[in-house]
C-alpha cells in the first residue's frame, strides 16, 4: 500500500505529463504483479460498488482519535478535506504497514461489500491502524470513491508500454474489455509476444462501479 500511495501522492503533486510517465514506469518496473494489477484498476477508474461516505467515516475517526465530534468538525474546518483531517488526526501506526495494495484491497476493502456495519467499522479502523496519514489519506480516497490522479488513460496506456517495450496499441487492445486484476492478467498484459491479446476474464463485480 506504501508504495501505490507514494505513486497517488507523486501524480497529484505534479502538473508534467513527461513526470507523469515516469512515475508510472517507475513504479510498475518495481511493484509485483499482483499490486500493479490493481493499481491499474484504479488509475484508470476503477472504484468500489459500495462507497463509505464521509459522513459515517467521520465519527469513527473522531473516536479512534480520541476527540469529540465538534473538535473534528473544527479541525475538518481548518484543513478543509475530510480524507486528509482523518489521516493527519489519527495516530501512526507502531511500525511499517505490511500489507501491499492487492491484500488490502482483498483483506479490507473486498469484505466490505457484504459486511454489516459493525463489521465494517472494524474492518477500517482496523486498516487504519495499519497505516501511516499518507496511506491513510488514499485509502480514506479510495473508501469513499474519491480517488483520483487527473490521469489521461494515454499516459497510462505510454507507462505501460514502455515499462513492456511494447506497442501503445498493443496495450490498448489488451486492455480492450473486462479484465480481472491479477497477478496473472498483468503478466500476460506485458508479455512480449505480440500475437496474442489477453482473453477477456470476470470482471470484479464486487468492487466495480455498474
Amino acid at each position: 500500500m506504501r508504495h501505490f500511495t507514494n505513486l497517488c501522492l507523486e501524480l497529484d503533486e505534479t502538473r508534467n505529463a513527461s513526470r507523469e510517465v515516469e512515475a508510472l514506469k517507475r513504479y510498475f518496473a518495481a511493484a509485483p504483479p499482483d499490486d500493479a494489477a490493481w493499481a491499474l484498476w484504479f488509475l484508470i477508474g476503477g472504484k468500489p460498488r459500495r462507497f463509505i461516505p464521509a459522513s459515517a467515516l467521520k465519527p469513527w475517526a473522531a473516536a479512534e482519535a480520541g476527540i469529540p465530534g465538534w473538535l473534528f468538525e473544527e479541525s475538518l474546518e481548518a484543513v478543509g478535506d475530510a480524507a486528509e483531517t482523518m489521516a493527519l488526526l489519527l495516530p501512526d501506526a507502531a511500525g511499517a504497514n505490511p500489507r501491499g495494495l492487492r491484500a488490502t484491497v482483498e483483506e479490507r476493502l473486498a469484505p466490505l461489500e457484504e459486511a454489516a456495519d459493525e463489521r465494517r467499522r472494524e474492518l477500517v479502523v482496523g486498516a487504519w491502524r495499519e497505516m501511516g496519514h499518507r496511506e491513510r489519506f488514499v485509502w480514506n480516497r479510495i473508501l469513499t470513491g474519491e480517488l483520483r490522479t487527473r490521469l489521461p488513460r494515454q499516459a497510462v496506456l505510454r507507462a505501460l508500454a514502455e515499462t513492456a517495450g511494447l506497442d501503445i496499441p498493443v496495450i490498448a487492445h489488451r486492455l480492450d474489455g473486462p479484465w480481472d486484476p491479477s497477478a496473472e492478467f498483468y503478466r500476460r498484459l506485458l508479455s512480449p509476444d505480440r500475437g496474442d491479446a489477453v482473453p477477456g476474464r470476470p470482471y470484479p463485480f464486487h468492487l466495480a462501479c455498474p
